[in-house]
């Protein structure tokens, strides 16, 4: 098959494109929905117990295992694009292209505002608590700073436009939620094994909030349309299914074990944010906290 000079220039493209190993595309699924909305399951099990957070998860986790399924086997159909854009506009062409790249960027935007808010949120309570709060005149209430000093490394990090090259990034910032994750088990452990957890029964299935929070579980899920430009990236990439699944499957069942463990301790008190959860705020507990908003920050370029 002879091809145009632009279909060469784009096979070559294509190929010199994939550089990323098994392990780094692994740990570049698993981002996708490693941020920081793990940290709202507990309190979506405190609404639709115990058992309708762990079917809820699942059925929507599934779900979303066979969206991306169905974006790879587009993809493999164009396998010269690598963006979920690119495909949009290949099959609907010029007006397909913005439906799919508006309510992409509109979703990422507010993520990735969320992203910035969440951090600040997190260094304000810290520096406020460690300065003598609001009540002995801490230096409380400066959210606003933290978000606008927060978008000078957001920039740079930002620029990064090879998912083989910010794999050296997800896998650190993995590693630094993976750490806090079994900080925070240990803590919840030591609560449960000194009967210090709030006490009152345990809500098994709730239908009616079962129901109300399918969108909060499909917000953990965020990085869904990426799947196309990670798969561009792998070096094998018939084996990209296999490594996508497992990442997810592995990632999900995480947090739905997080996630009952840390409803078993506070029930229905869980915050929408499970770090707040955590007090008085000592070097451990800021340890934790710097822990989930390095991870944060580094899903801002994903």
């Amino acid at each position: 098959l002879d091809l145009s000079p632009i279909s060469k220039r784009m096979e070559i493209e294509a190929q010199d494109r994939r550089k990323s190993s098994d392990l780094q595309s692994w740990f570049n699924s698993a981002k996708l929905a490693f941020g920081n909305a793990f940290l709202s399951i507990p309190n979506v099990f405190s609404k639709t117990g115990w058992l309708g957070g762990v079917i809820l998860f699942i059925i929507v986790g599934l779900l979303n295992i066979h969206t991306m399924m169905q974006n790879l086997l587009v993809a493999e159909r164009h396998p010269r694009l690598h963006s979920y854009s690119e495909i949009g506009g290949k099959v609907f062409g010029k007006w397909g292209k913005i439906a799919v790249d508006v309510p992409i960027w509109i979703m990422q935007m507010s993520t990735c505002c969320g992203y910035l808010y969440f951090i600040a949120e997190q260094m304000d309570r810290v520096i406020c608590s460690y300065t003598g709060g609001e009540d002995g005149g801490g230096y409380c209430g400066k959210k606003n700073l933290y978000i606008m000093l927060m978008t000078i490394p957001a920039l740079p990090i930002s620029w990064i436009n090879s998912y083989t090259f910010l794999s050296y990034f997800t896998i650190f910032g993995i590693g630094m939620a993976m750490v806090g994750m079994v900080m925070m088990m240990g803590y919840l452990g030591e609560k449960l094994a000194h009967d210090e957890e709030v006490q009152g029964p345990l809500k098994v299935f709730e239908p009616f909030q079962f129901f109300g929070n399918i969108g909060v579980a499909m917000f953990l899920f965020e990085g869904n349309a990426v799947v196309i430009n990670v798969r561009a990236e792998t070096i094998n990439q018939e084996k990209y299914p296999r490594i996508l699944t497992t990442a997810l499957v592995s990632v999900i069942s995480l947090f739905i074990v997080f996630a009952l463990v840390a409803y078993a301790t506070y029930k229905d008190t869980c915050d929408p944010i499970f770090v707040l959860n955590l007090s008085p705020i000592n070097a451990y507990v800021t340890f934790i906290y710097c822990c989930v908003c390095i991870n944060c920050f580094i899903s801002y370029p994903i």
